[in-house]
């Protein structure tokens, strides 16, 4: 008796956790999330873009398989990004971040580490037809999905959202003359690219969104590197900000050789001849190719440091701190027999 008695308990308590479970708002795993900021291009070039989400309630990390959808002014799907199916992120207070982004981001971007390390983006739009996590539709472009001037940027749709089952997505921002469905009130406005340092940028982490014309608004991406304290997450508006609460600067590359002008200035290549005449930062001896005699001239210096005879500004393409190390004889390495033009 005592035994069907105990397994009848186990029962009832399995029902009564699962109904507990469905009258429960969604503040589990990834609802409680705003789309903080989207940039579409930066100094003249729209291959710079980024996408950050932010937390608006703890927990928010189980962002597996959850999906970014990129719609154009008309309101066609151009792209679609897929967090991988082990995607989770370290950081989950309320305020914290998660930043998707082109690799041109990260080339153009500044931490607030050594050498301006750290800042880089915690996913990157790589493309679905090589393995990667973005697809392209209707002629997008999978590597830079953001579209502009006009257009509109969802997350986890299909998802209600932190405040429970009214919405059918997570969250969306309209920009621009968008002709296509507004999820929140009217667009925002059109986004600029190439634009300068601009981003639209969410005013406020509430739970609920409201209206994109109001909530959204065209500012300057943050003028100073910097770790953000956990006390600050929920208030510190700056963008672009990563998962682990380091927010970069945005650097020029004004002859799109791929260093941005700051790089170059410690480089010492000339950051407006992209090629020849010390302008290309791995070719050392200006022909115009990366040779052997590049990557011997970066070989031969390794592990030297300031100060060391063997040691020059020069070959510190990798990464700027003052020490010649494996990612800067890569750097040279891994462009063996490329031409610049």
């Amino acid at each position: 008796m005592a035994k069907y008695l105990s397994a009848t308990v186990i029962a009832l308590m399995a029902v009564l956790a699962v109904l507990v479970q469905a009258t429960q708002p969604a503040q589990a795993t990834f609802h409680c999330m705003r789309i903080h900021a989207v940039m579409g291009g930066f100094n003249g070039s729209d291959a710079v873009q980024y996408v950050e989400l932010r937390m608006n309630l703890s927990g928010q990390s189980f962002v597996q398989n959850r999906k970014a959808r990129f719609y154009d002014g008309s309101g066609t799907l151009k792209a679609e990004f897929t967090f991988p199916a082990t995607a989770t992120v370290g950081n989950a207070f309320t305020g914290d971040s998660i930043l998707i982004a082109t690799a041109e981001y990260n080339a153009a971007s500044a931490g607030p580490g050594s050498g301006g390390s750290g800042g880089d983006a915690d996913f990157v739009f790589t493309d679905a037809a090589f393995g990667g996590n973005t697809q392209g539709f209707n002629g997008g472009d999978p590597l830079h999905p953001v579209q502009f001037p006009d257009g509109k940027v969802t997350f986890a749709e299909g998802s209600e959202n932190c405040t429970g089952p009214v919405d059918s997505v997570v969250d969306s921002v309209a920009y621009g003359s968008f002709s296509g469905t507004v999820d929140y009130g009217s667009p925002a406005p059109a986004l600029p690219s190439p634009s300068d340092d601009q981003a639209l940028r969410l005013n406020n982490l509430n739970p609920q969104p409201s209206d994109n014309s109001t909530e959204y608004s065209l500012e300057a991406t943050a003028s100073a590197a910097k770790t953000v304290a956990s006390g600050d997450l929920a208030s510190d508006l700056d963008t672009p900000r990563n998962n682990l609460r380091q927010v970069a600067t945005l650097q020029a590359d004004s002859d799109g050789d791929g260093w941005t002008d700051d790089k170059e200035a410690f480089i010492t290549t000339d950051p407006l001849v992209a090629c020849l005449t010390n302008g290309w930062p791995p070719d050392v001896n200006s022909n115009g190719i990366v040779g052997i005699d590049d990557v011997f001239f970066a070989a031969s210096r390794f592990a030297a440091t300031t100060g060391d005879p063997g040691y020059t500004q020069r070959v510190e393409i990798g990464s700027q701190n003052g020490s010649i190390q494996i990612d800067d004889v890569f750097a040279f390495a891994s462009r063996f027999g490329q031409i610049c033009t």
